[in-house]
């Protein structure tokens, strides 16, 4: 869910082969958002302000290997890829800290892993999430 708890991300995975559609429900409205993205794992909120939310979502190869983290802005559309993992041994995933503050990026195996953290910063103003 976002920040203020009036949309909702989700996954669906029609054909049962883990390669996922995403999308956005406003919960408010009952309506989902126009946001859709294809052949992904994962979807999460994080950052954003009030009334300009981003969501985040993890793409997956021809492999059905989870290996490029997207941010995406739901007012924009402007979408831009944050991580990318060309081992084809890695699988990225994505959590969020509880309290919101805080993403972390996860590419690994079975033997090991490595862990990306990056942090929601408050003074972020959309002119400057548009102009990366």
């Amino acid at each position: 869910m976002n920040h203020d708890h009036s949309m909702v991300a989700f996954t669906v995975d029609i054909m049962n082969n883990e390669r996922c559609t995403a999308g956005v429900k406003n919960m408010e409205t009952g309506k989902l958002h126009e946001f859709k993205a294809h052949n992904v794992s994962q979807i999460e909120f994080f950052g954003g302000k009030p009334g300009h939310d981003f969501v985040y979502t993890v793409e997956m190869n021809e492999s059905n290997r989870p290996f490029k983290v997207v941010r995406t802005s739901l007012n924009t559309g402007k979408s831009i890829p944050v991580f990318v993992d060309d081992d084809p041994t890695h699988y990225v995933d994505l959590t969020v800290s509880k309290d919101k503050k805080f993403l972390f990026i996860n590419s690994g195996t079975k033997e090991d892993c490595e862990v990306w953290c990056t942090r929601a910063f408050p003074e972020d103003t959309v002119e400057e999430q548009e102009n990366d």
